[in-house]
């Protein structure tokens, strides 16, 4: 997903698949019913960096975009409120290096109206880890480190059927993980364009 080109055909498609969406939704319109039992999937494209400090200077590493995505499980208590518990990763490759975030985290997302529209936050836990090969080295050496996380984010679901409906979604989450090895205030920042999917059982 580095790539200009594979990202903007990710982007055009994440339009076309909410477009499509609201296309069926007018074609039938079904009330959002939300109570008792969700269970979601989200999955796209996400962007991160890092800042950190090392030897007395602030630094901050690039920002690198890669595949991202999550499960979700919950409880809607009416059509305005939904608990959940989401966990879900971002992880980019490269041939001598990877990243990785992962979080778990504790939501609660406003319906406003009792609509498709959303809002949503959260906190929990996380980590941050990297591999690298260090120069001499001929093998990856693996760092991780745990951390808080906290998450926040807005969308919009269409709904497509009695139980399951079809959305988009902008997160963010933010990881201040602190100590990392030889460096120290590590901060990461995660931000995500996602397709959701949720079946409201």
């Amino acid at each position: 997903m580095n790539h200009p080109l594979a990202r903007s055909i990710f982007l055009l498609a994440l339009v076309g698949l909410v477009l499509q969406a609201s296309t069926a939704a007018a074609l039938r319109q079904y009330s959002h019913v939300r109570d008792g039992t969700v269970v979601g999937l989200n999955f796209g494209i996400g962007w991160a960096h890092t800042d950190f400090t090392e030897n007395g200077t602030a630094q901050s590493t690039e920002s690198l975009s890669a595949l991202q995505g999550g499960f979700r499980f919950g409880w809607a208590k009416s059509e305005y409120l939904m608990y959940s518990l989401d966990v879900g990763g971002w992880t980019h490759f490269e041939q001598d290096a990877s990243n990785l975030i992962f979080t778990g985290t504790v939501n609660v997302t406003w319906f406003p109206g009792g609509q498709g529209f959303f809002v949503r936050g959260g906190a929990g836990g996380g980590f941050l880890q990297l591999e690298r090969v260090p120069v001499g080295f001929d093998q990856r050496v693996r760092y991780q480190e745990p951390g808080w996380a906290f998450t926040a984010g807005l969308g919009y679901e269409f709904r497509l059927g009695e139980q399951f409906a079809l959305g988009a979604a902008f997160d963010y989450r933010y990881l201040p993980i602190g100590n990392f090895e030889q460096l120290t205030d590590t901060k990461t920042y995660n931000t995500g364009l996602t397709v959701n999917l949720n079946w409201y059982l």
